[in-house]
């Protein structure tokens, strides 16, 4: 491979990659987390075209730590104001190490739940018995799309208790309860 593409290909996938665990990280949108994790999978993998070689295999060559410095570096100067997170500095210097799935989980977890209390909130405001309900399906159907998410993991470690607390969620709503001080354990995705 060229030193030149080496370099700018490795550079650019750093990048994206610091950018995408960041939305995973922070976006409450299930789509957008779905969409960025297979990037994110596909960033570290490669596709099955051969010109692309994901991060696991260029960490391979003898300066990638050189070249990822330099991608960590453009991405500090383009987001002066973010602090690259413990999940996004070790993902980029050891890919091979990188647990994306746990990432994903907690991301959809975290994501159902901010929804879920955004929602909560609109409806206590709500007078109409129609528009009320139109949320409680909006609600319902976001619940179900992040569950089915889920199986995008290989490892299934933790899901049927992700998928217990989503549910708990749903009977919430068909319950009419919209209390958005609602706690859940969000210990069951870090005991995986």
């Amino acid at each position: 491979m060229d030193k030149i593409f080496e370099l700018q290909n490795i550079k650019r996938m750093v990048i994206q990659a610091l950018e995408t665990v960041y939305i995973i990280e922070n976006s409450k949108n299930i789509d957008i987390i779905v969409g960025r994790f297979d990037f994110l999978r596909e960033l570290l993998i490669g596709t099955s075209e051969n010109e692309y070689k994901g991060l696991l295999y260029c960490s391979r060559f003898e300066n990638y730590h050189s070249y990822m410095q330099s991608g960590l570096e453009s991405y500090k100067l383009a987001y002066y104001d973010r602090i690259p997170t413990q999940f996004q500095l070790s993902l980029i210097v050891a890919p091979q190490k990188a647990d994306i799935e746990t990432l994903f989980k907690k991301s959809m977890v975290y994501a159902i739940y901010g929804y879920y209390r955004d929602q909560s909130k609109e409806i206590k405001t709500m007078k109409r018995k129609d528009a009320i309900e139109k949320r409680k399906g909006s609600i319902i159907e976001k619940c179900v799309h992040a569950q089915s998410g889920l199986f995008k993991c290989k490892n299934q470690s933790g899901i049927d208790a992700i998928i217990n607390l989503i549910d708990k969620i749903m009977q919430l709503v068909r319950d009419d309860n919209f209390d958005e001080t609602f706690e859940i354990e969000f210990n069951v995705i870090n005991e995986q």
